[in-house]
């Protein structure tokens, strides 16, 4: 209960004007230019992102909630002692360890000073107090969790608060009673909870629109409304034309992932999607793309010609077997060489499902999905194998890192005529857009660190 507490009390007072909010939060280059990224250029995207999801509407009760304790207090005239606010954050610190969890570990603890904590742990010290204060109970008395979330709903009705993002303004979070309560101070509370690895896919993602709308503006590009509802549109006419969301509406596809298409219109990501998409085909024009497929025909349909939908049966090996993968190399070969004994009388999709060692194709019959043939993310050998095979065939076993694959053949897309091809290449083009820019843009930490791991941003993802 208290940890809940502690997250509502980060925002006890707006930390929106909070100088904290202009430091530099991560420093970059693109085109050679050294460009630094701010925590508030991080929150407000974060806040924007993840607004309509789980996440973000948590975050904006705790944000609403300790606003409204803050209004409450100052009517009634409660305040907490730093006495009381220290015994808050001690208790804290000893749940976390009797829970086996270092306190300084956690992302609001590290994100903050000592004096910032003891501030925010004022929240549950005045609920509590209005709490006996409004039902008269005496100061030594109890006040539960669940005494403190009907004393918050009371306060929601008192104070007409008003958090449906449909219902608000471009920016604003929540309001309460006439009090607007910013997208930049939900991002801020958002950023100072959360740990190292969505900080770091954020950064990126900031780093990506940047990058993208600097590029745009060089190049005199833009994407007014008109654009952006027709590429909406678009997209929602390709959802109704593919088989994989038979029955399902793209306004569907979009709340699935916490979005409405009034908010993807409104989105700096969705904007950057187009914008890629207008760079793409500025760089790489008509006559620059027809020249590309005269002279390497086969390298653009390695790229971007047909697909191959590919299944999979894998057999996992080392070179010594351990409890957890029992089989050497010649043993998963002989394995999967019994596995396609038995296709000849089983489905493929069954003999998956039972011999595969990979759990997620085994869950769908081995289905591995569509792959073009210069697909980064399979073993060349298995893609090489893959071109190679007639629409149902089966390969004969493959030698990989970790293992053995039988390759099947369970689709072909048809040949694509060369307007098709053209438009796939410059789709290709704004795709790799995104990977290129984090690649280059040597992102750091202000303390020179480069940023750890790899996590691609969706600044580009459909």
């Amino acid at each position: 209960m208290l940890a809940a507490l502690a997250l509502a009390s980060t925002f006890l007072c707006p930390l929106a004007q909070d100088p904290a909010s202009a430091q530099v939060m991560a420093r970059y280059t693109f085109a050679g230019q050294p460009t630094e990224l701010t925590r508030a250029d991080v929150a407000l995207e974060m806040a924007f992102h993840l607004r309509r999801k789980e996440e973000g509407r948590g975050a904006c009760d705790h944000l609403v909630g300790a606003r409204l304790v803050q209004l409450e207090a100052q009517k009634h005239g409660v305040a907490a002692t730093e006495d009381e606010m220290r015994t808050e954050w001690n208790e804290l610190q000893r749940q976390y360890r009797a829970a086996g969890r270092d306190p300084r570990t956690e992302p609001v603890v590290r994100n903050s000073t000592e004096p910032e904590l003891l501030a925010y742990f004022s929240m549950p010290v005045l609920m509590r107090k209005l709490c006996r204060k409004e039902l008269a109970m005496k100061p030594s008395e109890t006040v539960s969790g669940e005494m403190m979330q009907l004393w918050l709903q009371e306060a929601r009705k008192r104070n007409r608060v008003v958090d449906d993002p449909d219902q608000l303004p471009i920016g604003t979070a929540a309001k309460v009673g006439d009090e607007a309560l910013s997208m930049l101070d939900l991002g801020l509370l958002l950023l100072r909870t959360s740990d190292d690895e969505q900080r770091n896919h954020f950064i990126r993602q900031v780093v990506v629109l940047q990058s993208t709308e600097t590029r745009a503006k060089q190049l005199n590009l833009s994407a007014p409304p008109a654009e952006l509802e027709r590429e909406l549109e678009a997209r929602r006419a390709d959802a109704a034309n593919d088989p994989r969301y038979q029955g399902i509406t793209y306004e569907q596809l979009l709340k699935a992932q916490g979005v409405t298409p009034s908010s993807l219109l409104q989105s700096r990501v969705f904007r950057a999607q187009l914008l890629q998409k207008k760079i793409a085909a500025a760089e790489h024009p008509e006559a620059a793309l027809l020249a590309e497929l005269k002279d390497k025909r086969q390298d653009v349909l390695d790229l971007v010609g047909p697909r191959r939908k590919l299944g999979v049966i894998f057999a996992r090996a080392l070179d010594e077997p351990n409890e957890l993968v029992t089989k050497t190399f010649a043993q998963a070969e002989e394995h999967l060489r019994k596995a396609k004994a038995r296709l000849a009388k089983d489905p493929f999709d069954f003999v998956a499902a039972v011999e595969s060692d990979d759990p997620t194709t085994k869950a769908r019959g081995g289905d591995l999905g569509w792959f073009q043939r210069r697909d980064k993310s399979l073993p060349d050998a298995l893609l090489a194998a893959a071109w190679d095979l007639p629409k149902d065939g089966v390969s004969e076993p493959i030698r990989g890192r970790d293992g053995y694959y039988l390759v099947k053949i369970l689709d072909v897309e048809p040949d694509r005529t060369d307007a098709q091809l053209l438009q796939r290449l410059r789709d290709r083009y704004a795709a790799d857009m995104t990977p290129q820019i984090v690649a280059t843009a040597d992102i750091r930490l202000p303390d020179g660190r480069p940023l750890d791991g790899n996590d691609e941003p969706p600044a580009t993802r459909k």
